[in-house]
């Protein structure tokens, strides 16, 4: 079934997996294909966290991060769903990298991480 409201086409989604956001946290790095502001950042969990809540931290080029995604533990499990907006308007040029890095959770969950952009 269509979209009530279809997706402008100028937004577009990127990816990147995350082999682990518990006990033994991975970075992902993610690169910008084109010139574009960045809308939202998501995840989908792959498994269930144990004991805490994932703070995922999320920056541009190494600087300091723009957003912080909060991946809770109670009942979560596989196809959990998590959204974040950036702080503030967060611009990104053809080539520059987003990194998620995830902390304090335990567990052996994995999770895909969306990016939301829109190129200008």
């Amino acid at each position: 079934m269509p979209l009530p409201t279809p997706h402008p086409l100028d937004n577009q989604f990127i990816q990147g997996y995350c082999p682990s956001v518990g006990a033994a946290p991975a970075t992902v790095y993610i690169r910008i294909p084109m010139r574009c502001q960045i809308v939202q950042i998501s995840s989908c969990l792959q498994g269930a966290i144990a004991t805490a809540n994932a703070s995922c931290g999320v920056a541009l080029n190494g600087g300091a991060s723009f957003a912080t995604l909060t991946i809770p533990f109670t009942s979560s499990a596989a196809g959990q769903v998590n959204t974040v907006l950036p702080n503030s308007i967060t611009w990104a040029n053809e080539g520059d990298v987003i990194s998620i890095t995830p902390s304090g959770a335990s567990g052996a969950a994995a999770a895909i991480f969306d990016i939301s952009i829109l190129q200008v």
